[in-house]
């Protein structure tokens, strides 16, 4: 019997005996609730013979309300009734049922002597001797139920008493019952669960501490029993596993260590091509294998390309440039792809093994990709002879030494790029320092050859001819003065027999190489020196471009200040004080740049603390001078800036092209300017300019009147006034005198009077679309301010100008698809052939405005065989 059924019976056995006990206790406490039932209907009939009592006494007396106690009297008697049926119902026991008959019976001929009582006391009438006598039956009747009720009473506590002794014998039976089940399930439990736990527990025990040949014993059927052969049957197989487990142990440690060998003789190999080739010979002769090669990726990850293999098949295999595309039809592309090894142990076994005729004694092939931050960048295939050698077992051998391969394969590659890098920086290295010396040594500055010679205790220069001839092989040394791999020159000593040594070989090149470093950091320092010197000529030039400029816009007597000891005013220029005998004059100097002077009449020039305090004070006078033309200049610009911002508001304002060519020369605000045009260029199919149209136009209403909206200048003209469509700006301060206006130019000057002229290209894109020309009848200098706003707002007018061409690009092709669509719809809504001709006639005439349109069909032939 099985354990799950002993345990199954038990339980049903424990469920029956706790039905039992509740069926038990249920059943005594129904018959308990009966007893007390009966109990409380016996004191009801008792506490009813006892109204009867007093029903007696109010039937014999004379009292004024007799009918309604009679009355009171008659109810109890039916509630004594109905307490009697009741007990007779429910009783079982002949003696108290054969009373309560007889007494029911003594209470029915009461009843109706009462009712008939009650009847004549209704109407008045005294009791007879006969009623006294009958209600005499009342006492005997209250004695009966007396003495039934006791009798009824001793019966029911008898009856209790049983029903709670064959209470308490169940119980104890059930309890008894239960013990008993409960010790058996006890034991099944024991002998059954806990003993066959405890021996394959020892089992366990023995088995973690090496014991691989204890049993557990179980003989019994039941699932424990199982559970223990099972168990049984699990350690010797583990014995089993385990004594081949050191034999598998020892291969595998065997592979690792070919592994770790194979990828320490790659690592030590920095040419990508000789590591790959040792490396797969390495890995045939060290494993035992028929076969091995390496591909590596491609750049894009497209194609293995097969970079070295084992044996002559390898070699013409590489030889050929075999490579596989990067997918799943082959075992190698399928692992670069997949990212993970594909081994094959037996390949007449494997449908995906596509066999190379020259290998034909391939029977396991393994492919293990080779990976760099998840990247494959080759892969390494194995072959071998016998199937099952190349298996699960002995990949993880592979994929360290694929691991290995793949960093020396990046280390190669890295190498080889920072061997390129290093290689290109030196042959920049090189050209730089040839340029740099090719700069220094410049015929101007220095010669383009420097040399000299120690001969006889004296230094002398060479000449061209002296540095052409080296000196005599055999009884020189000679070291190259070579700085950054560039080499410069030579250091050369004629030596007799006995001091050509070694010795003498190292001093001459280290003389060499203090030479080469010296003269580098004199020429670095000459250098410096020389860009230093332009730098302060630059600023100087600076200064003195920026007083020219400042002293350009100023008058005559605002540049120079006298002061008589009386009063300071303004002093001409051709008043110079420094002219004067008794004068000391100063030069006032911004940056070593001489913008003025100061002179102090009447100064002894012997007084040196007065001429200290003079030049003091010029010195001062410059740097604050300086500062407030700085100052100067910057409000300026700060003017121009805001004057650029307001003039781009107005531009971008601007309602049409002739609002626009307004708010320029507002922005400008020149008084000569009395005339300004818009042009732009219209270009050919070889994208050069075919002509020039004024689109816009702006006069003062002085002067020689504006060229009108619409002129067309066609290609002929545009050659003979090419100032006027250069493609930078250009500004005339005085056409007459202005050497870039030939002949033709002139002749278009003149007769459209003008004399000062700015002309500002407008560009979008690399495209020039047109210019703004402003004329004057007047000579104007322009400034530099006026040159940079003007300059400054050519972006701007070019954007809103092809913006405002877009836009009628687009209204015109807008009206032109409406046309379109408003002849169509007339078309389409035509019934007939005539009607649709008429309407396309007339729609078409009124759209292009032709003073003729026809529209016509007709299919006779004309007389040269034509259709119409």
């Amino acid at each position: 019997m099985s354990l799950k059924l002993k345990l199954g019976l038990l339980m049903l056995t424990l469920i029956a005996l706790l039905s039992g006990a509740f069926w038990v206790f249920t059943r005594n406490a129904r018959q308990l609730e009966d007893i007390a039932a009966r109990r409380r209907l016996g004191q009801v009939m008792l506490f009813t013979s006892e109204k009867l009592a007093l029903g007696k006494l109010i039937a014999q007396s004379n009292l004024p309300d007799k009918n309604n106690a009679i009355a009171r009297v008659v109810d109890d008697v039916f509630l004594m009734q109905a307490a009697v049926n009741t007990n007779l119902r429910i009783e079982k026991r002949t003696e108290i049922a054969t009373s309560l008959r007889d007494i029911q019976t003594s209470l029915s001929t009461i009843s109706l002597l009462l009712q008939d009582l009650r009847a004549r006391a209704a109407t008045g009438q005294a009791l007879t001797q006969e009623d006294v006598l009958r209600l005499d039956q009342l006492d005997a009747i209250v004695s009966k139920v007396g003495t039934t009720v006791t009798e009824y009473d001793q019966y029911l506590n008898a009856e209790e008493k049983q029903i709670k002794k064959t209470a308490n014998l169940f119980t104890n039976i059930i309890v008894a019952a239960m013990v008993a089940t409960l010790i058996a399930l006890f034991l099944i439990v024991f002998f059954n669960i806990l003993s066959p736990i405890n021996a394959l527990t020892r089992s366990a025990q023995e088995i973690t501490q090496g014991n691989y040949a204890h049993a557990t014993n179980l003989k019994s059927k039941d699932e424990l029993g199982k559970l223990g052969n099972a168990f049984d049957t699990m350690t010797s197989r583990l014995r089993e596993f385990i004594g081949t487990l050191e034999t598998r142990v020892a291969e595998r440690t065997r592979n690792l260590e070919l592994a770790a060998e194979v990828g320490r003789s790659v690592l030590q190999v920095r040419d990508l091509n000789v590591m790959l080739r040792e490396a797969v010979e390495i890995i045939r002769s060290r494993f035992n294998l028929y076969y091995a090669q390496v591909y590596l990726a491609n750049p894009t990850q497209t194609t293995l390309t097969l970079r070295s293999g084992t044996g002559t098949v390898g070699a013409e295999l590489t030889a050929r440039g075999h490579s596989l595309p990067i997918n799943s039809a082959s075992i190698n592309g399928r692992a670069a792809v997949e990212k993970r090894p594909v081994v094959i142990s037996d390949t007449a076994a494997s449908p995906s093994f596509h066999p190379n005729a020259l290998l034909p004694d391939t029977r396991s092939e393994m492919a293990v990709p080779l990976i760099i931050n998840d990247r494959v960048v080759g892969v390494l295939d194995m072959q071998s002879d016998r199937a099952g050698a190349l298996n699960q077992e002995i990949l993880p051998a592979f994929e360290a030494l694929a691991g290995q391969l793949a960093v020396a394969v990046q280390n190669a590659n890295l190498l080889e790029e920072a061997e390129q890098a290093r290689a290109e920086v030196e042959k920049q290295t090189v050209r730089l320092v040839h340029a740099q010396w090719q700069d220094y040594l410049d015929a101007i500055h220095k010669p383009e050859q420097i040399g000299f010679a120690y001969e006889q205790n004296r230094i002398t220069p060479l000449s061209e001819t002296e540095a052409a001839q080296p000196l005599p092989s055999d009884s020189s040394l000679s070291a190259p003065i070579a700085v950054g791999g560039e080499t410069l020159g030579s250091l050369a000593a004629e030596l007799n027999e006995q001091s050509l040594n070694p010795q003498a070989r190292e001093l001459i090149n280290a003389v060499a190489r203090q030479v080469a470093r010296q003269v580098e950091n004199l020429r670095l320092l000459e250098n410096a020196e020389r860009y230093r010197a332009e730098a302060e000529q630059a600023s100087r030039r600076l200064t003195r471009e920026g007083w020219q400029e400042y002293a350009a816009g100023r008058k005559a007597d605002d540049l120079g200040f006298l002061y008589d000891l009386k009063e300071v005013r303004p002093h001409e220029s051709a008043a110079d004080l420094s002219s004067e005998p008794a004068a000391v004059a100063l030069p006032i100097k911004v940056r070593e740049e001489a913008i003025g002077s100061l002179a102090v009449q009447g100064l002894n020039p012997a007084d040196a603390a007065s001429l200290e305090l003079v030049a003091t004070v010029a010195e001062r006078l410059g740097a604050h001078i300086e500062n407030l033309r700085q100052y100067d200049r910057a409000q300026s610009a700060l003017t121009q800036t805001e004057k650029l911002f307001e003039a781009s508001r107005d531009l971008s304002q601007a309602g049409d092209l002739q609002e626009l060519t307004a708010a320029v020369v507002a922005a400008l605000d020149i008084p000569e300017i009395n005339r300004a045009v818009l042009a732009i260029f219209n270009y050919d199919a070889d994208n050069q300019i075919n002509s020039l149209d004024i689109i816009a136009n702006w006069w003062n209403g002085t002067g020689t009147e504006i060229t009108p909206v619409g002129t067309h200048y066609p290609r002929e003209v545009i050659r003979a006034m090419s100032l006027f469509v250069s493609p930078t700006p250009v500004f005339f301060d005085d056409t007459h005198a202005d050497e870039r206006v030939d002949a033709v130019t002139m002749q278009l000057v003149q007769r459209q009077n003008l004399r000062a002229v700015a002309i500002l290209p407008l560009h979008s894109g690399a495209r020039q679309i047109g210019a703004v020309i402003l004329e004057a009848e007047e000579p104007h200098k322009f400034t530099s301010e006026e040159t940079r706003l003007f300059t400054s707002l050519a972006p701007q007018i070019a954007t809103v100008l092809e913006n405002r061409r877009q836009f009628e690009r687009a209204q015109k092709q807008a009206e032109r698809e409406s046309a379109l669509n408003l002849i169509s719809q007339k078309i389409q809504s035509a019934t007939s052939v005539e009607s649709v001709l008429q309407i396309a006639a007339r729609e078409l005439g009124h759209a292009l405005g032709a003073p003729l349109t026809i529209a016509q069909l007709g299919v006779k032939e004309r007389g040269d065989g034509g259709q119409d």
